[in-house]
């Protein structure tokens, strides 16, 4: 019998995946329809992962000050996995 605390760790699991999922959709959506966000992600994914991780963390205070659109916010915050974050580069160098 699987335990409660196993449960809920499957329940959590799951929920992030499916919401690191939208939030990869919904950055691709963004980049293919926003020139200066393509530009800002494209120039981020060229630095090495701890500089990107750190700028990436800066722009995300800065947009959460600026009161951005929340699944601006919620859609970069997917670019901290570095696997993602792969995909997006290599979508960004096919595609433009």
């Amino acid at each position: 019998m699987i335990s409660r605390n196993r449960v809920v760790q499957i329940q959590s699991s799951t929920t992030d995946n499916n919401s690191t999922v939208k939030s990869f959709g919904r950055l691709m959506q963004i980049i293919r329809n926003d020139e200066l966000i393509y530009t800002e992600v494209s120039n981020l994914l060229q630095l090495e992962i701890y500089q990107r991780r750190l700028i990436l963390n800066n722009w995300l205070e800065q947009l959460r000050i600026q009161k951005a659109p929340k699944d601006l916010q919620e859609a970069l915050t997917c670019l901290f996995d570095d696997k993602i974050a792969d995909q997006v580069l290599s979508f960004i160098k096919k595609h433009h």
